[in-house]
């Protein structure tokens, strides 16, 4: 049987703050305000509040002109 872990985060990036690479492993991020633009593997998604984004690939995330 397999061992999963479910940890949940509540970071808060200032306006047009960046993340350090996050390591790669399977997440899901969800933007509960504001923008976020994700990026993994050579693509890049902009979310707004209220959406999520999965990804397994080593991921940076950098926050929208609020924050």
């Amino acid at each position: 049987m397999a061992n999963y872990k479910l940890r949940l985060y509540d970071d808060r990036l200032g306006a047009k703050a960046s993340t350090e690479a996050l390591p790669a492993t399977n997440r899901v991020l969800y933007v509960m305000e504001g923008m976020a633009t994700l990026a993994a593997d050579g693509n890049a998604a902009t979310l707004s509040g209220n959406s999520a984004w999965f990804s397994a690939a080593e991921t940076r995330v950098s926050a929208g002109a609020d924050g």
